[in-house]
């Protein structure tokens, strides 16, 4: 079958450093994460712009941010900007003096982000399961299961600081 997967092709694409371009070791660099780096390079090879989006930042006993734009490099992940917006019309068309605090990407790829319309499905499906069970002939016991399930979806794990030690 010659029928090869096509993502959609996106303009500028924020992505996180710990944890979704490699293994999260901070403040060690983790393993490549191969898949997600094609990825990146085929949005990049359809004309998308790549801003390294990460809580790194150099410090006074290490260069935390440099070594993460290096180690893309070494990759041939190309970085159009980090952690900004250089192509942001905002202040032109607002009149501020800055291009917003919050990066502007067309998708955001990060280990700890989760969707709004995933949450939203996955709180109509506990609704639903917890208003039909008993009409479907689901006991309790699993309709309980079934709402534990939805909401450990939700949650994905508790929220980290990426500057926090791995667990």
């Amino acid at each position: 079958m010659t029928d090869a997967f096509e993502p959609k092709q996106f303009g500028a694409i924020a992505v996180d450093f710990d944890g979704t371009l490699c293994e999260n070791r901070f403040p060690e660099i983790g393993e490549p994460k191969p898949l997600v780096i094609a990825f990146v390079r085929q949005q990049v090879a359809k004309g998308a712009r790549i801003i390294l989006h990460t809580c790194r930042e150099n410090g006074a006993r290490r260069a935390l941010l440099d070594e993460a734009v290096a180690w893309c490099a070494a990759r041939e992940i190309p970085i159009h900007a980090v952690n900004e917006n250089p192509d942001s019309a905002f202040p032109e068309l607002y009149g501020t003096g800055a291009a917003g605090r919050k990066v502007y990407a067309d998708l955001y790829i990060d280990d700890k982000a989760i969707s709004a319309a995933d949450i939203e499905q996955c709180m109509k499906d506990a609704a639903i399961i917890a208003r039909h069970g008993d009409d479907n002939g689901i006991s309790a016991a699993d309709i309980k299961q079934c709402m534990e399930v939805a909401a450990s979806i939700c949650r994905r794990g508790p929220a980290r600081d990426c500057r926090d030690p791995p667990a």
